[in-house]
């Protein structure tokens, strides 16, 4: 198995428009695409009035070290039928975060159809520890 960037033209051929990151990659096996785990250069935000109209301490904390991180979002994950439950999709995301993405990262994305079914599958990903306006947001620590 071979582990490539998923180019900005990889993603206009696949019918993406927004810009992708760099740290998007794919699976390639004997020249055949697998599957691939898209990102997107997007801080997670926390309004700052979200954050000054927090009466806990503890969890205006929170949320401004949210808002500080480098973080970055997860948009897609797209694999083969075949390599679905063949423990590539693992590999590649656990390749990602562990070579890839540099370790003081947060990855987030939403928790929709179909990502969070690939999220679930990968683990790892929890809600925040105090509850965000958006609550289908879902957090990833690279550096665990």
């Amino acid at each position: 198995m071979e582990y490539l960037d998923y180019t900005q033209e990889d993603a206009y051929q696949n019918g993406i428009e927004y810009a992708i990151s760099k740290y998007s990659k794919k699976a390639v096996k004997d020249g055949v695409v697998i599957g691939t785990i898209v990102f997107q250069d997007e801080q997670l935000h926390i309004d700052n009035v979200n954050i000054q109209n927090t009466d806990n301490g503890d969890t205006k904390t929170y949320y401004m070290n949210l808002k500080k991180a480098n973080s970055i979002r997860l948009r897609k994950i797209s694999f083969l039928k075949e390599y679905l439950y063949s423990g590539e999709v693992e590999n590649l995301f656990d390749y990602i975060t562990s070579k890839v993405i540099p370790t003081d990262f947060i990855i987030w994305c939403y928790k929709v159809f179909p990502l969070r079914n690939y999220v679930k599958q990968i683990g790892g990903f929890n809600p925040p520890l105090y509850k965000l306006p958006n609550e289908k947001v879902l957090l990833f620590s690279v550096d665990v």
